[in-house]
């Protein structure tokens, strides 16, 4: 019985941390307007992060109480986005060096 009470405490504190989620989605480009492909997407102190798709797109779980998104790509400045209440960000990331 124990060992019941145990698995199921520990099962309610797993299903309190997983929905202490939330999902973050967003576009990356340049300072263009083009799509950045494969741009990293991370947010400190989270498990996980994303890479942008073909359209710069991007969608990644961060924890409720993030407060920061980082974004970084090969040849550009690493941006770093204040998270506030919305669910959607557009990025814009400029060349480290001018052409």
């Amino acid at each position: 019985m124990k060992q019941f009470l145990l698995g199921l405490a520990l099962l309610l504190m797993s299903a309190t941390v997983a929905l202490a989620q939330r999902s973050v989605v967003g576009k990356v480009t340049d300072d263009q307007g083009e799509p950045l492909i494969g741009a990293s997407v991370i947010s400190p102190g989270a498990s996980s992060g994303a890479a942008t798709d073909i359209n710069g797109t991007f969608k990644i779980s961060v924890p409720s109480n993030a407060t920061l998104l980082k974004i970084s790509y090969t040849g550009y400045l690493t941006q770093e986005v204040a998270l506030t209440g919305e669910s959607s960000y557009n990025v814009v990331t400029l060349p480290r060096f001018k052409k």
